[in-house]
């Protein structure tokens, strides 16, 4: 127990403090760009990273992953490749991609502004806010309720946020067995999952069993998941157990991406007086930009040409704002490394001086951070340069099993960091309260202090 609980921080630390990873991979790669420790083999390379993130069938994840996942399979510890393909493409026709990502965007907005108006009234003019707790929990948990339709468990938004938190937790490392944390992470399973059914159930009855057809934009994801799990039509695999694992699974590790994207990104920023004006003018720009979509539209007299202008110039000041962000994520990503498993000896870096044969039964470790330090993939690696194209970036993973909730996670970053950007004088805390707190590999907490507090009216 005791050497599992040792393995448990150090892994959670590293997970979470990745600075001491970007000299490693420095070395490597010069001296041993794919190096074999024991059973692992690390790639230095951001090449190689690339290439095992990409080939699905030689370098899998099930066996990595399935034992985190235990509420049950789900999308990420699916190896069978036709099977992958059946259930990403059937998500994916669950979502109306433009009405959820606007659908989403309200959430968070307006989510965020009642956090900023209680965090006023509730700390007697210290204008201060615990990022984690007071904001991106908040988000979460309100995105859990209307989009995947998962009712705050208890009518308590701060349980849920909790329970949420530990089940993202053992999704990115698993506690000893027996231990304190394990025991507080299954209970926590157990309830959501309890939970889940119980919305499953009820939602079902519902249902009147019809050919499957078009989601309904208004519905939630869980909705519109059970309608097609009744429908005539469907794949045998689709049920009611089907719906359950995935909603929780969605929840799970959509939650965790939200919180440790948007304050590891913003952590970063803080830290760099340039890096925060940059992020202070793009949160100003896109508030003006939007506002101005929201006048055009409002004005029956302006021509659709403007209306259209207007609204491209929205989309390229979220790109602006959101290429500082993943600037900043970049030297604290969500997760520096990604683990993948080979189930047969397979040669990598195949032609090239790095070429190796990975055997069967080792463990790949394609770091993240190995790809965004490399200067072969990106230029002056330890300067922030906030105008790197936003597809060279791999915060989301890359390949095949890209992260199937970015749309979720990126929006909702995106919209709590406009909303704290655009508050004047922010800055992080004095003291602890103004560093990025961790409870073993999830965000515990961020306090940020602001000169004074903008209204709704004020933040757009």
């Amino acid at each position: 127990m005791a050497l599992g609980l040792v393995a448990f921080h150090l892994t959670a630390w590293i997970l979470c403090h990745p600075f001491a990873l970007r000299p490693l991979f420095a070395l490597l790669r010069r001296v041993r760009p794919v190096a074999v420790i024991g059973s692992s083999v690390l790639l230095a390379n951001g090449a190689d990273a690339r290439e095992v993130l990409k080939r699905f069938d030689d370098f899998t994840l099930g066996e990595v992953l399935s034992p985190r996942m235990t509420w049950g399979p789900f999308l990420l510890t699916i190896d069978w490749r036709d099977q992958h393909d059946r259930e990403r493409a059937l998500f994916q026709s669950m979502v109306a991609p433009e009405a959820d990502v606007r659908r989403i965007r309200a959430l968070a907005a307006k989510t965020c502004e009642q956090a900023l108006a209680e965090a006023k009234q509730g700390y007697d003019g210290r204008r201060q806010i615990d990022v984690v707790q007071q904001m991106c929990e908040l988000v979460v948990v309100a995105i859990a309720e209307s989009y995947f339709g998962i009712p705050t468990a208890r009518a308590d938004v701060a349980h849920t946020g909790r329970l949420l938190r530990e089940i993202a937790g053992i999704a990115m490392v698993m506690p000893p067995q027996g231990s304190a944390r394990d025991a507080r992470a299954k209970a926590a399973i157990a309830e959501l999952t309890h939970h889940i059914e119980e919305t499953v159930g009820q939602r079902a009855l519902r249902v009147v069993p019809a050919p499957l057809s078009p989601v309904d934009p208004a519905a939630s994801l869980l909705e519109r998941l059970v309608t097609a799990a009744r429908a005539t039509d469907k794949p045998v695999w689709l049920d009611d157990d089907f719906v359950r694992r995935y909603v929780a699974g969605l929840a799970a590790t959509g939650g965790a991406t939200i919180v440790r994207a948007t304050t590891n990104a913003l952590y970063e920023i803080l830290r760099r007086p340039r890096a925060l004006r940059l992020a202070v003018a793009a949160a100003e720009a896109l508030d003006q930009a939007e506002r101005a979509v929201v006048r055009f539209e409002g004005e029956g007299s302006t021509s659709a040409g403007r209306r259209a202008d207007a609204a491209a110039l929205l989309g390229t000041r979220r790109d602006e704002l959101r290429q500082i962000l993943y600037e900043g994520l970049r030297f604290r990503p969500m997760l520096p490394l990604l683990l993948r498993y080979t189930p047969r000896d397979t040669l990598l870096a195949k032609g090239t001086s790095r070429q190796r044969l990975i055997r069967a039964g080792m463990s790949v470790v394609a770091a993240p951070m190995a790809v965004m330090f490399d200067p072969a993939q990106f230029a002056a690696p330890g300067t922030f340069l906030h105008t790197r194209s936003l597809d060279d970036y791999v915060h989301f993973g890359f390949g095949p099993r890209t992260c199937f909730g970015k749309y979720v996670a990126d929006t909702a970053m995106l919209e709590i960091a406009r909303s704290l950007l655009c508050l004047p004088g922010l800055t992080l805390a004095e003291g602890w309260g103004g560093t990025l707190d961790y409870d073993g590999p999830v965000a515990n907490s961020l306090t940020l202090t602001f000169a004074q507090f903008q209204s709704s009216a004020q933040t757009g």
